[in-house]
């Protein structure tokens, strides 16, 4: 009888085993290096942005006009323009080492991407819109707004450049 109670407890461990080493290559796939003549797997999420030559180009992937801005600061120039499709338009402007990056998408909600704490978080009236601006030390990292319709947003990277409130309110108030 002893017999067949350890025989059964070995059968037992054996197959516990077996699962455990099923479940966890399921869990895990397993890395491999290049030595091993593999490369190492990742997963990403894919972009869900499309790089446009054109405004318009963009405009018609998502199905809306982009929100364009006569004024700019000072030494920005655009860099690139992306769209997703029926969703969101995203115009970056770069000035060295710091950028810009302005979006307008279907919805109503904050669109910026930035979720950072700040300090500094104020709404003001800048033309017909209300806009909820966040920052430290006097500079504006993010501003988003809507219209009813669409979501605004416009964030400075790096963040702790941040842009002065009185360029946030040129921006806006030239807004097309």
């Amino acid at each position: 009888m002893k017999k067949l109670i350890v025989i059964t407890m070995c059968i037992m461990t054996l197959a516990l085993a077996a699962c455990t080493n099923t479940a966890s290559a399921k869990e895990k796939p397993q890395k491999q290096t290049k030595s091993e003549g593999f490369t190492k797997e990742t997963v990403q999420l894919p972009n869900p942005f499309v790089d446009c030559n054109t405004i318009e180009e963009a405009e018609i992937i998502a199905g809306f006009q982009a929100a364009v801005f006569e004024q700019m600061p000072q030494g920005y120039t655009q860099s690139a323009i992306r769209a997703i499709d029926h969703d969101m338009i995203e115009l970056i402007y770069e000035d060295g080492e710091k950028s810009i990056q302005i979006r307008k998408a279907r919805g109503r909600s904050d669109i910026s991407g930035d979720y950072n704490s700040y300090k500094e978080n104020t709404t003001a009236a800048i033309g017909k819109f209300q806009v909820s601006t966040r920052g430290n030390d006097g500079k504006v990292s993010v501003a988003v707004w809507e219209d009813g319709e669409y979501s605004f947003a416009v964030s400075a990277d790096p963040a702790e450049a941040g842009i002065s409130s009185l360029e946030i309110s040129d921006m806006i108030s030239s807004i097309q």
